[in-house]
């Protein structure tokens, strides 16, 4: 079954087994046994723990827990006040037996349901099926199945000029990895963005490598045509007018990939195009890698007061493609945010980039929840560390994006390097070195320390051509001697 299927029945079942004001136990393999407290409804405080003994859980959702692991877990919970056998169950696994209902039934847990994680069959148990309270019938019965059909927000929408969510749920993004509650919770949301227009590729090429990178390549350019115009002029006496064009054209093949059209018939060429790949190599990792965090609750919270702060002080919202970034606290005022403030961080990360580090004019906006842990140190395990309650994080970067055929011939190279894994190593040791701050903005510059890879391929690219231009000089000196 596809994962976010799963996800998305899950979420299904839990809202038909559950209310917003109902308190949700999740007990989850993946998360390392922690036990987090939650409400569908996350705006409502979480009672304090003294209240505990007057509250009983609603719903307890068990992942991926094997016959030892729910028998253990139930005898733990069992000594707590806030469990009651009569809440509702939910488990979710890949195979069920008859010895766990047996087992349940013994401490009259009888309100159950499996998920087949794998087949997406949804059963269920009526465990007093023969009238016979002292004997409880374990055979499951099917009441559904999850499937491909569920509800795409994405084709409801696809046809329309924007992209419109008004009052439905939506998976939150990443919630596998982030959030706590992971993956059986889906934010109320209501999101009005426009649909980012496809970037034609040359404005794609100032979108990846900033004015400034643009202007130093052809600055370069311009350079080395000069110097090859001038040599040209003492060598023969006149200038190569057409060398001078032919030199300064070959950058623009390459933006608009047409490498095909590009043949290397002078030496001057194939020296011109190392200079501008590594170049471009190198002035890509300088600004095309800088990371940036940014967190909803630096000045704006989940309050919906600052979604009106934002449209007045003209704050751009950024989201990501399909997903439309995380979930908002409210929806009204999103819906009333002028549309030429939303900005599409996937296909215009370097003016995110801008705004976040420069700017400073760009907001995330998401959710907050609010979670109590229990059984923090009951189970033999582990505990991890402590998880972020914050969902508004993102994770600016850019290399070649995904799509765009732009330098086909550093693409291929790229390519050849994310194949070796060279590219994931640069990655992590980045990574390790740019962490972010939970409390407030954080833009991470990159030091030295991240820059001597590509000033040391650039040094690389500059060796080899200095090297083709000598050896082209030699030979062009050993010609005119023989004639």
């Amino acid at each position: 079954m596809n994962p976010l299927t799963i996800l998305q029945c899950i979420n299904m079942i839990t809202q038909i087994n559950s209310n917003p004001k109902d308190l949700i136990g999740v007990l989850s393999v993946r998360n390392g046994f922690e036990f987090p407290l939650v409400r569908l409804d996350y705006r409502m405080e979480l009672p304090q723990e003294s209240t505990f003994s007057s509250r009983k859980l609603d719903l307890f959702i068990f992942d991926g827990l094997n016959a030892s692991q729910i028998e253990k877990s139930v005898e733990i919970m069992r000594k707590f006040s806030w469990f009651h056998p009569n809440a509702k169950f939910l488990f979710i696994g890949m195979y069920f037996s008859s010895e766990i209902l047996k087992y349940l039934g013994k401490y009259y847990i009888i309100n159950v349901t499996f998920l087949n994680a794998a087949s997406g069959n949804i059963t269920t148990t009526y465990p007093y099926k023969s009238r016979n309270i002292q004997r409880i019938d374990t055979e499951m019965y099917s009441v559904g199945s999850c499937d491909n059909n569920l509800l795409s927000l994405r084709e409801e929408v696809s046809n329309c000029g924007f992209d419109m969510i008004f009052g439905l749920q939506s998976l939150l993004p990443g919630a596998l990895s982030t959030d706590p509650s992971f993956p059986y919770f889906q934010e109320y949301g209501s999101w009005f963005v426009a649909v980012t227009p496809e970037i034609p590729r040359w404005k794609y090429v100032f979108n990846i490598f900033q004015r400034n990178v643009v202007i130093t390549i052809l600055l370069t350019v311009l350079a080395i045509s000069l110097i090859w115009s001038f040599e040209s002029y003492i060598n023969d006496g006149k200038i190569s007018m057409k060398l001078f064009i032919e030199v300064s054209l070959t950058p623009f093949i390459l933006f608009l990939g047409q490498s095909r059209k590009l043949y290397a018939k002078s030496v001057h060429h194939k020296i011109l195009v190392w200079c501008i790949v590594f170049l471009s190599v190198m002035m890509n990792f300088i600004f095309g890698t800088r990371l940036a965090y940014l967190l909803n609750g630096k000045t704006y919270g989940t309050k919906i007061e600052s979604v009106q702060q934002l449209a007045k002080n003209k704050f751009y919202i950024a989201y990501g493609n399909g997903n439309i970034g995380k979930w908002a606290s409210e929806t009204l005022a999103l819906r009333n945010h002028p549309k030429e403030l939303y900005i599409n961080c996937i296909s215009e990360v370097f003016s995110c980039i801008q705004k976040i580090t420069v700017d400073g004019n760009i907001v995330f906006v998401g959710t907050e929840r609010q979670m109590k842990h229990l059984l923090k140190h009951n189970f033999n395990v582990s505990p991890l560390e402590p998880l972020n309650e914050h969902l508004g994080i993102i994770h600016v970067y850019a290399f070649f994006c995904k799509g765009y055929p732009l330098f086909p011939l550093i693409n291929r190279m790229l390519q050849s390097l994310v194949e070796s894994g060279i590219v994931k190593s640069i990655a992590e040791k980045y990574d390790k070195n740019l962490r972010w701050n939970y409390e407030s903005l954080s833009v991470q510059s990159l030091s030295f320390q991240h820059m001597v890879l590509p000033i040391f391929v650039w040094t690389i690219g500059m060796f080899m051509s200095v090297v083709v231009l000598c050896y082209e000089r030699n030979k062009l000196n050993e010609t005119k001697r023989k004639n």
